[in-house]
């Protein structure tokens, strides 16, 4: 019995000696973050960022655009206007000279203003000075007179080729870039109050014609003489009679409104188009284009 109990105890002992010996077995380590371990997931974030990224640079680029515009165009011009002593600034001085700085309230005036302008220019050349002799013996403009032909044809009034009731046979002509030159009396009308005259200069501006039987009340109207005015059309009167005038008949004549205060004779009137309406007779009174054309028929058939 106690060697059954002794062999039990060395039986023990070497249980646990085995168990004791015995290697430990070590826990498999936990798999890496498997989010972070795919390629495919790597992708997805990398495209993410790459996208972000191309967003940021496109939203800087279009701000900056738009500062630069504003800038080059409103802020600069601007302060241009402000302080001229910027313009000594070269890179300053260019975007002056491109830029135009127009404020909405003076759109339509500016509009308005130019139109006037152009109209003018465009006639300015064929709008000549009537100059006679004077007691001295001196060429003195005594009215004004209107280009109709390249070659030197003219139109006035028939009251400036006379001082008083003496019909003058001296005539001068000079025109708006300086040049003068003698002209001859082609033909006279009571009946249209007008005369043709001719000059030998070439190559001259003529204005265009507009149609005097369209104006309307208010149309606007400009007069071009020495002086520039403008105005509005009143009225056209079909039945008008030169004031102390013996002739019988009537003739149709234009009348505006405003007292201009002193006499253009032969002065052009013309539209915003820069067509002749016709010419000034008498202060405040022109005659039509339709009637000077009537007349220039007759005048020409004159001849």
């Amino acid at each position: 019995m106690e060697d059954t109990t002794i062999r039990s105890l060395r039986d023990r002992q070497k249980e646990k000696l085995n168990i004791s010996q015995s290697p430990v077995e070590e826990k498999p380590e936990a798999p890496a973050n498997k989010e972070a371990s795919s390629p495919v997931k790597k992708k997805k974030r990398f495209a993410k960022k790459l996208s972000r990224l191309i967003v940021f640079i496109a939203v800087v680029f279009f701000v900056g655009g738009l500062g630069g515009v504003w800038l080059d165009r409103i802020l600069l011009p601007n302060l241009l206007i402000k302080y001229p002593a910027l313009n000594q600034y070269s890179y300053l001085k260019k975007v002056n000279e491109r830029t135009t700085v127009v404020r909405e309230t003076e759109e339509v005036k500016i509009t308005q203003e130019t139109g006037t302008a152009d109209a003018i220019e465009k006639v300015l050349p064929s709008v000549a000075e009537i100059l006679v002799k004077d007691a001295g013996g001196q060429f003195v403009k005594i009215g004004t007179g209107i280009i109709l032909t390249s070659d030197g044809y003219l139109i006035t009034p028939l009251k400036n080729i006379y001082t008083g009731q003496n019909l003058n046979t001296e005539i001068q002509v000079k025109l708006k870039d300086g040049r003068t030159d003698m002209a001859k009396i082609i033909s006279q009308d009571a009946d249209h109050s007008l005369a043709m005259l001719k000059m030998e200069e070439n190559n001259l501006s003529v204005i265009p014609y507009a149609d005097s039987n369209s104006l309307r009340l208010g149309e606007k109207l400009i007069i071009v003489d020495d002086a520039i005015v403008t105005d509005i059309i009143s009225k056209v009167v079909e039945d008008y009679k030169m004031p102390g005038s013996t002739d019988s008949g009537f003739q149709k004549r234009i009348q505006i409104v405003q007292d201009l205060g002193q006499n253009f004779s032969g002065a052009a009137v013309i539209n915003l188009e820069g067509k002749l309406v016709g010419i000034e007779q008498e202060a405040n009174i022109i005659i039509p284009i339709d009637e000077i054309k009537n007349y220039i028929a007759q005048g020409t058939a004159k001849q």
